[in-house]
C-alpha cells in the first residue's frame, strides 16, 4: 500500500467521535425546530392582545347577526382553540341569548393550511329569551311511552286522534 491509501482510512478511534458529532448536530437541529414551533405557541397563549380582537370580533358578529354582540373576555390557544366568556347577543334593545361560555376547537393541520375547520363546539350557559307577541299557548301533546312494543298514553286520546292509532 501507498501513503496515500494509508491516509484514506481512519483509525477505528475517529469514526465514534464523527457518530457523536452527528447526533450532537442532530439533536441540536431538533432542539432548534421545537423552539421554533412551541415558542409561537406559547406567544399566542399568553400574550395574544385579546382586548385588540374583542371589539373587531363583537363589530362582526354584530354585523353579521343584524344585533348587537358583548363579550366579555376572549382568550386563545393554538393548540386547544378560541373560548369566549359571557357573550350576549341583543336586538332591538332586548336580550335574546346569553351564553356563559363558548369554545372553538379547530384543526391545527387544516388551519396551517390556511383552512378553517371546526372540529367541536362546546357552549356551556345557554339563556334563551323569547318575547313572541300574539303566540297563544298551546297546550302540550299527550306523552307516548313504549312499552313491550306497545304505545301507552298519558291522556285520554280525542275521538278524531283514535282513528290515526293503529
Amino acid at each position: 500500500m501507498s501513503d496515500s491509501e494509508e491516509d484514506l482510512h481512519f483509525p477505528e478511534e475517529i469514526q465514534p467521535v464523527r457518530r457523536q458529532r452527528g447526533l450532537r448536530w442532530l439533536a441540536i437541529l431538533w432542539g432548534f425546530l421545537l423552539f421554533l414551533v412551541f415558542c409561537p405557541t406559547l406567544l399566542l397563549t399568553y400574550w395574544f392582545p385579546s382586548e385588540l380582537v374583542r371589539p373587531e370580533l363583537e363589530a362582526q358578529l354584530s354585523e353579521l347577526l343584524e344585533g348587537v354582540v358583548r363579550i366579555r373576555s376572549l382568550s386563545f390557544n393554538l393548540l386547544t382553540g378560541l373560548e369566549l366568556t359571557d357573550v350576549e347577543f341583543t336586538r332591538q334593545q332586548e336580550p335574546l341569548v346569553k351564553l356563559g361560555g363558548l369554545t372553538l376547537d379547530y384543526s391545527l393541520w387544516e388551519l396551517l393550511q390556511q383552512r378553517l375547520r371546526v372540529k367541536e363546539v362546546r357552549i356551556e350557559g345557554v339563556t334563551v329569551s323569547l318575547n313572541l307577541p300574539g303566540i297563544q299557548v298551546v297546550p302540550a301533546p299527550p306523552r307516548v311511552f313504549l312499552c313491550s312494543g306497545r304505545y301507552l298514553y298519558r291522556k285520554v286520546l280525542s275521538s278524531s286522534m283514535t282513528g290515526l292509532v293503529s
